[in-house]
């Protein structure tokens, strides 16, 4: 799944938009979707590597456009502790894995390596 970037959506109600405060990310570029997740209120966030190429941050959908539906063979659907659904490689789905990602786990960025050219369209 591929998405644009083309709007800066504020997290906090009621402040304006600037597209140069969201880190990360320049407007009009392109991004693979890592992972999905919709929350129990139907928020819907995307891990994206954005611009530097080596941090999965979470993004709101509503700052992109769709530019590929198509999701991943790898891909699963599973239920998160919050009761919201995560759509996402089957190898990242192991309880704590993007804390282990992140605390630098070797199996968990081999895990993330291998499952990266999965992703492309």
């Amino acid at each position: 799944m591929k998405v644009r970037y083309v709007q800066f959506v504020d997290p906090r109600p009621g402040t304006p938009g600037n597209p140069a405060r969201q880190p990360g990310l320049t407007i009009g570029t392109t991004y693979e979707v890592l992972e999905i997740t919709v929350d129990p209120q139907g928020q819907v966030l995307l891990r994206l590597l954005g611009d530097e190429g080596r941090t999965p941050a979470l993004y709101d959908l509503k700052q992109f456009e769709i530019v590929s539906s198509k999701l991943p063979a790898s891909w699963i659907v599973s239920m998160s502790a919050a009761g919201g659904l995560v759509f996402r490689p089957a190898a990242w789905a192991a309880p704590g894995f993007w804390e282990s990602y992140f605390n630098g786990d070797d199996a968990a960025i081999r895990s993330f390596k291998q499952e990266m050219p999965k992703l492309a369209d």
